[in-house]
């Protein structure tokens, strides 16, 4: 069934199936379980997604959904049970919401395809509120090989869980895929622990082009939108903010220094701090 036809989507929720996909044996008389199938808006009549553009892997924000009209969604076959009633494909709500397929019973591109066609180059996930070394880290990897998975897919193994947050093929960006073994990983964690150091120098107090000073732009500037990236993206870091700050001393000897400072450095223009 690689020839591209029409079927009617159907979404179901968990108490009908847990799986992500269910087809119907009787409208797919082709299909073997472990087959891949590719499902796409009527509207994306191209063999590549039409509003794909080259980019650098980044993380993509768990409330954006994406368009129908332009994304494919590749999904694997894991059962033909018999089905009772007309339905002919049907994909969980999950998933549905996700790439925009919120209406049910509308008409979608479907088409089994090679894993050579639905493989991906990249695959960057997050996680958070857990650690994850090196050897998870492997072992999560080889757990996901042979398998599709989308944007915003929910992983788990194991004690970690994990979120697809955007893939590459051909440095182009698609939202979904299968993992092979040349696929590369990037994982980025959602609760670091970051120190911010700032520099409360001389400069801190004069005036910008706008008006503010600089301090005011460090702190409603900088850090306000730092702070408002993270909650966009629902992480959890852990973070420290330490002020320091160099006291300049008008001396030419160590002697001459304040009573117990025994330790001074030298800027470049000789003076000591």
């Amino acid at each position: 069934m690689n020839r591209r036809r029409y079927y009617n989507l159907s979404i179901h929720d968990l108490q009908f199936s847990k799986e992500e996909l269910v087809v119907n044996p009787d409208v797919f008389p082709s299909a073997k379980v472990g087959d891949i199938i590719e499902i796409s808006s009527v509207n994306n009549t191209s063999s590549t997604s039409s509003s794909t553009t080259t980019t650098t892997m980044s993380t993509t924000s768990s409330s954006d959904h994406l368009s129908s009209s332009s994304k494919k969604l590749y999904l694997e076959i894991k059962t033909l049970s018999p089905v009772k009633g007309n339905l002919q494909i049907s994909i969980s709500k999950y998933i549905a919401a996700i790439f925009d397929f919120t209406v049910a019973r509308r008409d979608v591109n479907v088409r089994i395809v090679s894993p050579e066609e639905a493989c991906i180059d990249y695959i960057e996930l997050s996680f958070k509120d857990q650690y994850i070394g090196r050897s998870d880290m492997w072992r999560l990897k080889l757990s996901l090989q042979n398998t599709c998975v989308y944007v915003l897919k929910k992983l788990s193994f194991s004690c970690m869980r994990a979120q697809v947050e955007a893939m590459l093929l051909n440095s182009q960006k698609v939202f979904s895929g299968l993992i092979t073994q040349h696929t590369k990983f990037v994982f980025r964690s959602r609760s670091a622990k970051f120190f911010i150091f700032i520099q409360m120098s001389r400069e801190m107090w004069d005036f910008a082009e706008d008006g503010l000073l600089y301090f005011e732009k460090a702190i409603h500037g900088f850090l306000k939108e730092l702070f408002e990236k993270w909650k966009s993206l629902s992480a959890n870091h852990s973070f420290t903010i330490i002020f320091c700050s160099r006291i300049f001393y008008d001396a030419s000897d160590i002697s001459d220094l304040p009573v117990g400072i025994t330790e001074v450095g030298t800027d470049v223009d000789g003076k000591k701090y």
